[in-house]
């Protein structure tokens, strides 16, 4: 119980960091820099996606099948060595952002360190989450996502001027580099690394090979949900960005709290009675998941559409009443998303993942050429229509793809 409880403070810390430093930002930044910044964040969001390829999905349950400590580090020599391959192709893309102007040049060098720190360190997390460490696991997470959004506060207070993307660069590097050699403390002894071995393409081929369905359908949604922001940089510069990253982190907060307190609470219970074939419960676990993920959205979404005109006063941004509406659009799109997890569950725990797959390809393709239609003639409102569009798109394709996989046991 006393685990519980200090896993439930770290995790809400670090999920009410991450809604402060929307407030913080958008007060002291420009329009610009929080557009750049938006940009940077999600750069960085899609290539941990990227690095990862949903690798350590088969290497956990190798992780926990295995006691020796050769074995495991064995595992962990070849993951080390496809990450890094992995992160030097990804590299190129950052380059790439660069050249073509969506990224400024001078942060290259900055996110190359903070990229590496931010995929070390999640990966740290999940190891330690499969070792059974849970509190060090979401201590790492909030050092990482939610310490130096606390300790930014009363230094930007005194001397907002201090402010900048790079500086809050530099911030998130020192704490993202603090979470992993913390963490590396504490995974040390699970492991032998004093030896460097060759790696075996054996190995990392299998790994790849199993990845690769949740890998697909996992980037599919996370690029659908952050390509409207590089959409929007071509067209129109960093300034609307800005606005629409201010909306849209509302949109993430929400989803950020339905997460952690209805998903992540009752999805090992779901997992755990279909696994036991005890469908009644499952079907009853899965509608409570469902009622409480509404439940939470219903009400985190009237408190941001409440105070939304207390926020933009504080934040002093009048440019922000002109594009109101966008929350509405975006509240809507989020609303299908939500709905489209109760199928979402049900093809996951049946391991349709080929379904998932295909669903997320979708969506994804919705999202690309509803931005690149709309964008250039409405500007914010066409991405976040293409947002909603591409969430209903989501929702109705679990819900046909649910609809086949009950005929089928029928």
């Amino acid at each position: 119980m006393k685990e519980q409880i200090i896993n439930i403070i770290l995790r809400g810390l670090t999920l009410f960091a991450k809604f402060i430093v929307v407030f913080l930002l958008a007060k002291f930044l420009s329009e610009k820099e929080l557009g750049d910044y938006s940009l940077i964040v999600s750069f960085i969001t899609i290539s941990i996606y990227i690095i990862g390829f949903e690798y350590y999905t088969n290497l956990t349950r190798l992780y926990i099948r295995f006691s020796k400590k050769e074995l495991k580090s064995k595992l962990l020599l070849n993951q080390l060595y496809f990450h890094i391959s992995m992160y030097i192709l990804n590299s190129i893309s950052l380059w790439i952002m660069v050249n073509i102007n969506i990224i400024d040049k001078k942060y290259f060098f900055l996110l190359l360190i903070l990229l590496f720190f931010e995929f070390v360190s999640q990966e740290i997390a999940r190891i330690l989450i499969t070792i059974s460490k849970s509190v060090m696991s979401n201590l790492i997470v909030f050092i990482r996502s939610g310490l130096w959004v606390y300790l930014m506060i009363p230094v930007y207070l005194i001397s907002p001027n201090i402010l900048s993307v790079r500086s809050i660069i530099i911030f998130w590097i020192i704490h993202s580099f603090l979470s992993v050699f913390i963490g590396l403390i504490f995974i040390r002894r699970q492991f032998i690394l004093s030896t460097l071995r060759k790696p075996s393409y054996r190995i990392i081929m299998y790994g790849i090979k199993k990845s690769i369905p949740f890998f697909f359908s996992t980037i599919s949604y996370v690029i659908s949900i952050n390509i409207d922001k590089f959409i929007l940089k071509f067209f129109y510069g960093s300034n609307i960005v800005g606005i629409y990253s201010f909306y849209f982190s509302i949109i993430n907060a929400i989803y950020s709290f339905i997460f952690a307190g209805s998903i992540s609470v009752f999805l090992p219970h779901i997992i755990k009675y279909y696994n036991e074939k005890s469908y009644f419960q499952f079907e009853s676990t899965l509608r409570k998941m469902n009622f409480n993920s509404i439940f939470i959205l219903v009400i985190t979404s009237l408190f941001s559409l409440l105070l939304l005109d207390w926020i933009i006063y504080l934040v002093k941004k009048e440019i922000f009443n002109d594009y109101k509406f966008i929350l509405l659009i975006l509240l809507t799109g989020l609303i299908f998303n939500i709905t489209s997890q109760v199928y979402h569950y049900r093809l996951y725990v049946g391991n349709y993942d080929k379904y998932l797959m295909r669903a997320s390809f979708f969506s994804l393709a919705i999202i690309i050429l509803s931005n690149i239609i709309s964008v250039p003639f409405l500007s914010i409102y066409g991405s976040a229509f293409s947002y909603l569009l591409g969430m209903l798109s989501l929702l109705l394709m679990k819900i046909a793809y649910y609809k086949k996989i009950s005929g089928e046991l029928a």
